[in-house]
């Protein structure tokens, strides 16, 4: 009887065990979860916060392009009125307005990388979203297959615990029953 209560009790003690690593397990995959949602809303953040400002240096580009724009044509309207004034100084104001459409031309290469660069970014900041979304599935799917796993066994254990507690019942049952008969005799 004792060695079947020490079964018993050892049984309870490795199932009790088994039942604690499972939910260890599990608070570990919530927690890995928990993570990968973190990186994601930094991933997400991030990247609204590059398009906010390739925005902005595409509207500051946009704005040097027009201003460059609007002294391009004042310098050519120069240019006219001095062609017509002297041949010299409408040479000086040529050379202005070849500056200043160079100028032009490189603001515009420069806001064309910039936008580039930006769609770059912006495109590999949707990759790493999409592999964040499928790495925090994956962890999903393997939380909800550990807690179902860790409830299986627990339901076996359970099983387990049931039956070996209604043998010992029937067990004290028949022994109460012998030691009735033995001291009437």
């Amino acid at each position: 009887m004792k060695k079947l209560a020490i079964v018993l009790a050892l049984v309870l003690i490795a199932t009790l065990t088994g039942v604690g690593v499972l939910f260890n397990q599990k608070n570990q995959a919530n927690t890995e979860i928990e993570g990968l949602e973190a990186r994601l809303a930094d991933t997400q953040t991030s990247m609204d916060t590059l398009g906010q400002e390739a925005k902005a240096k595409t509207d500051e580009l946009t704005k040097q392009v027009d201003a460059l724009t609007t002294e391009l044509e004042e310098a050519k309207a120069e240019a006219l009125k001095a062609e017509e004034a002297s041949k010299a100084e409408a040479e000086g104001l040529t050379a202005q307005v070849a500056g200043l459409t160079a100028e032009l031309e490189t603001a515009k290469a420069e806001a064309l990388k910039a936008e580039e660069a930006a769609v770059a970014q912006a495109g590999e900041l949707t990759a790493q979203v999409e592999n964040l979304t499928a790495a925090l599935d994956t962890a999903k799917a393997e939380a909800l297959k550990a807690e179902e796993t860790a409830q299986a066994q627990a339901d076996t254990l359970t099983a387990q615990v049931e039956t070996l507690t209604a043998r010992v019942e029937t067990s004290k049952g028949r022994r109460c029953k012998r030691n009735g008969r033995q001291s009437s005799r």
